[in-house]
């Protein structure tokens, strides 16, 4: 899609540094930054360290499929592994 239209807004010097700062965090042009709140109201940003928690925990799951289907385990052994993976998060997350 070919983008011919310019929007122009007059901000503030602080605000101009808040969105710039935004920008830096986030890795995005204003342009891009622009686009997505258009698109869906908001942007989150999910934090390092949940972020690492998620990669961790996909690792356990492929790892427990792997052995699932490999003969290695049972579904029940599966299952309570899964529980454990469960109880782990909801200690860290769920105050």
């Amino acid at each position: 899609m070919s983008k011919k239209s310019l929007i122009q807004i007059r901000i503030e010097s602080e605000e101009k540094n808040i969105l710039e700062n935004k920008l830096k965090v986030l890795n995005m042009s204003i342009s891009d930054y622009t686009r997505y709140l258009y698109k869906h109201g908001e942007i989150l940003l999910v934090p390092e360290q949940v972020q690492k928690d998620i990669r961790g925990l996909s690792i356990n799951i492929n790892q427990i499929a792997r052995r699932l289907n490999g003969g290695s385990v049972t579904h029940d052994q599966v299952i309570l592994e899964l529980q454990d993976l469960v109880l782990e998060l909801k200690k860290k997350y769920i105050r």
